[in-house]
């Protein structure tokens, strides 16, 4: 009768056998651009203005759906309606222009610093 007492362990029997190891070796290239801190700045402040002319763009193509909605299911004052309306749709017309804006300045400033040092592509 075996004894139940005792716990019973079982020892893993490892094997190699059938087992295919594939070496990767991987390179990674980088460009390593010489920018000055003035020029770095310069792309920050881009990067912000980007982002704040598109949170403000989003939020006026919001309220223009929100004027369409109000002048469709109510009865609102048609005239009012549609005149603050064409003035969100012109404030996020103008927010896309400067989104555009800082886009090609941006754009054009990493140019300049890839020329300035020399950087074939």
């Amino acid at each position: 009768m075996p004894n139940n007492d005792s716990p019973q362990t079982a020892t893993p029997q490892l094997s190699t056998r059938g087992f295919v190891c594939d070496l990767v070796h991987v390179n990674r290239v980088m460009k390593m651009y010489a920018v000055q801190e003035n020029e770095l700045k310069s792309i920050s402040s881009f990067n912000f203005d980007m982002t704040l002319w598109s949170s403000l763009c989003s939020m006026a193509l919001a309220f223009a759906a929100n004027c369409i909605w109000d002048l469709v299911t109510t009865d609102a004052d048609f005239k009012t309606g549609i005149a603050i309306l064409i003035g969100v749709l012109l404030f996020a017309l103008f927010s896309v222009g400067m989104v555009v804006r800082y886009y090609y300045s941006k754009k054009n400033l990493i140019d300049n610093i890839q020329e300035l040092t020399n950087i074939k592509e």
